[in-house]
């Protein structure tokens, strides 16, 4: 798919011509993000129509647009509601906003697909479930998008670990859970020979531990102490991403039509 569908094009056309009530916020929104200057006349939402319509990379121009919708902290309602229409109208393609103004799952040439793409290939609903709770409740409860954080992470691993017939842990918290894939992915560091591997993926354990730590801190799922910190939405935005990060990992490393094999084979 090398174009924005058309419903994608106008939920984005509604939201901000809704939010951004002027031509003059709009045009300076589009051509800082590289799209030319169009003459005057239209209406708002057909002129951002337009835009999303021509370039030859439109995914980089909507990334770029959305960029300042979407990571913006705000408490207006309005704008929440409208970042969640978004969101949905992305995920029913297949696509996800990414930090940074990245399109997830939008052609760019780049060798990973986005999770949700690659989880809708797999048939896996159970994380798919997981991951749409979790993009659905950042902005509006992000203490409930940590516990689905986690929870993206624990039904991948059971999923892994059901697949291949592995013994399941007695204890089916994400760090035994982890400790099983870790193992039959030979992912640990005393599997991969090189020390830049070594310290990558050495860094991917410590995302799925703090993760957990922060679910069981911070998330819903658990009754929080004394010691509880408001949790805000970029930090409930991190830990999504982070479990995207792993998920994503996980799933392009454990080959679909045969057993997982020992990533000192493969990488």
């Amino acid at each position: 798919m090398d174009s924005i569908p058309p419903p994608i094009i106008h939920v984005v056309a509604e939201v901000l011509s809704t939010h951004y009530n002027s031509h003059r916020r709009v045009t300076s929104l589009f051509v800082g993000c590289g799209a030319p200057e169009l003459p005057s006349g239209d209406s708002m939402a057909t002129r951002i129509i337009t835009w999303l319509k021509q370039p030859e990379t439109p995914f980089s121009l909507l990334g770029c647009v959305l960029q300042n919708c979407m990571e913006v902290e705000t408490e207006n309602q309005g704008w929440i509601k409208g970042r969640q229409s978004i969101a949905t109208a992305l995920a029913k393609y297949g696509f996800v906003y990414e930090m940074g103004g990245r399109i997830g799952g939008a052609p760019t040439g780049a060798p990973s697909r986005s999770l949700d793409a690659i989880i809708r290939a797999r048939d896996m609903p159970g994380v798919q479930e997981e991951l749409d709770r979790a993009l659905a409740t950042v902005e509006r409860d992000p203490p409930a998008a940590v516990t689905a954080a986690c929870a993206i992470i624990e039904s991948l691993f059971k999923v892994y670990i059901d697949g291949n017939r592995l013994k399941m842990p007695g204890d089916q918290s994400i760090r035994p859970l982890w400790k099983v894939v870790q193992e039959h992915l030979g992912l640990g560091p005393r599997s991969v020979v090189t020390d830049d591997l070594k310290q990558i993926l050495g860094g991917l354990a410590t995302v799925v531990n703090g993760v957990g730590d922060l679910r069981t801190h911070a998330g819903s799922a658990h009754g929080r102490g004394s010691q509880s910190f408001t949790v805000e939405p970029r930090h409930a935005r991190l830990a999504v991403h982070a479990a995207h990060t792993v998920v994503t990992f996980i799933l392009e490393s454990w080959a679909p039509s045969r057993p997982a094999e020992r990533m000192d084979a493969t990488l």
